[in-house]
C-alpha cells in the first residue's frame, strides 16, 4: 500500500467489492437512500433555497485584512460582484449543511494557483478522510479517476497525508448529530419494512378462493408506524410528507415546525461560526494577525426571534398562521 503526502483524490469505487477492511474503514460510506431521508433532506436544505431569493444581504464578511480576505475568498466571494458574493456563500452555506447530514463533517481544499495567484475551494466531503490529533488522512481503496484528457485510469490503494494548512474541517453539533443518527436509523428501518410486513400477511389467491381474506389489521400497522415515525423525528421536528394524520393537533404541528426552524438556524450559525474560525486559521499561514467573521444579518430570521414566538405560543398570543409563515419563510 502506497503513502504518499499530497491532496485529497476524488476517486470512484466500487462499494460493492470493497474488502472487510475497507468496508470498516468507510462504513459511513453506507447510507440508506430511503425516501424519508432524502425528503428530509431536501426539506432541511429548502431554507437556504430561501436565502438566495432574497435581495438583500443575507451575510456580512468583517476582516482586518481586506487584500487576503478577497484571495482567500476568490472563489466564494467575487471582489466586484456584491450579489454573486451574496448568492456565492450561501451556495457554500448549503454544501457545508449537506455534507452535515451526509456525513456528519465537511472537508474543503484550499487549491492555490500561484502563477495566477488564485485560490480555488474545492469540496472534497467524503468518508474517507479522517482528522487525527490535528494530522489529515484520505483512505484511497482501489478505484478510478478521470485524468485530464477525461480517460478512466485504475488506481491501486493508498494513503495520503493531507496538509492541514490547506484543509478546513467542519464538524456537525454534537446534540444535533446524535438527533439526526437515532432519526435516520429508525427511518431506515420504517422504510424497509414499510410494505413487506402487511404483504406478508396477505394470502395468495388461488383458484378455489380467488378473493382470500386476512385478520391482519392493516390500519392499527399503519398507526403503529405513525408512532415510530413521531418518536424518531422528536430531536428535530420533522413532521414528513407522507405522514397527515388527523390525530395530530394545531398546537402539535407548530411546536414541531419551530423546533425543525431551529434545527435550521443552529446549523446554519455553526457553519458560519466554523467557517469564519477556519478561513481565520488558513489565512495565517499568510498572515498572522488574520482574522475574518462570517455572519448572518438582521435580514435572516434568528434563534431569538424563534424562542420569542415561542413563548408567544405557550401563552396563546399568537395565531397558528403566523407561525406557519414565519417557519416556512
Amino acid at each position: 500500500m502506497k503513502i504518499s503526502r499530497a491532496s485529497p483524490r476524488l476517486l470512484r469505487r466500487d462499494n460493492k467489492n470493497l474488502s472487510w477492511l475497507e468496508r470498516l474503514l468507510l462504513r459511513r460510506s453506507r447510507i440508506d437512500g430511503g425516501s424519508n431521508r432524502h425528503m428530509f433532506q431536501d426539506d432541511f436544505l429548502l431554507i437556504f433555497t430561501l436565502i438566495k431569493s432574497r435581495e438583500g444581504a443575507p451575510f456580512s464578511i468583517d476582516t482586518n485584512k481586506p487584500e487576503l480576505a478577497d484571495r482567500l475568498l476568490a472563489n466564494v466571494a467575487p471582489r466586484h460582484h456584491y450579489r454573486k458574493r451574496q448568492r456565492q456563500i450561501t451556495e457554500l452555506v448549503e454544501e457545508v449543511a449537506n455534507a452535515f447530514l451526509t456525513y456528519g463533517r465537511a472537508f474543503f481544499w484550499m487549491e492555490h494557483d500561484e502563477q495566477n495567484a488564485t485560490t480555488t475551494l474545492v469540496n472534497v466531503s467524503r468518508d474517507d478522510i479522517y482528522s487525527i490529533l490535528g494530522q489529515a488522512f484520505q483512505f484511497c481503496p482501489p478505484g478510478s479517476e478521470l485524468d485530464t484528457s477525461y480517460r478512466e485510469t485504475a488506481t491501486s490503494r493508498e494513503i495520503r497525508v493531507i496538509d492541514r494548512r490547506r484543509l478546513l474541517h467542519l464538524e456537525m453539533p454534537p446534540r444535533l448529530r446524535r438527533a439526526l443518527t437515532i432519526q435516520n436509523r429508525i427511518l431506515s428501518s420504517l422504510n424497509r419494512y414499510d410494505m413487506s410486513v402487511p404483504l406478508a400477511f396477505q394470502p395468495k389467491a388461488t383458484h378455489e378462493s380467488p378473493n382470500p381474506t386476512t385478520s391482519f389489521d392493516y390500519s392499527r400497522w399503519r398507526e403503529a408506524q405513525d408512532l415510530a415515525f413521531y418518536r424518531a423525528t422528536r430531536g428535530t421536528g420533522w413532521n414528513g410528507r407522507m405522514y397527515d394524520s388527523e390525530k395530530r393537533s394545531d398546537f402539535f404541528d407548530c411546536f414541531r415546525l419551530i423546533r425543525f426552524r431551529r434545527m435550521q438556524l443552529t446549523v446554519r450559525d455553526e457553519i458560519l461560526g466554523q467557517l469564519s474560525k477556519e478561513f481565520s486559521r488558513v489565512g495565517r499561514n499568510y498572515d498572522a494577525s488574520f482574522q475574518v467573521t462570517i455572519s448572518a444579518t438582521a435580514e435572516l430570521q434568528s434563534i431569538a426571534q424563534l424562542d420569542e414566538l415561542e413563548a408567544r405560543l405557550t401563552r396563546e398570543e399568537v395565531g397558528f398562521t403566523e407561525i406557519i409563515d414565519f417557519c416556512l419563510a
